[in-house]
């Protein structure tokens, strides 16, 4: 349960998982675990 509002998941640390095929995606301007409209 997410307390402060919606979010994506994060892509390091415990959230992520080892294939990941967007690991190294670059996520330009808002940035890795934001929201977009």
């Amino acid at each position: 349960v997410f307390r402060h509002g919606d979010r994506a998941p994060l892509l390091y640390g415990d959230e992520g998982y080892p294939n990941d095929p967007y690991l190294d995606y670059e996520f330009y301007p808002e940035g890795p675990a934001q929201l977009n409209n």
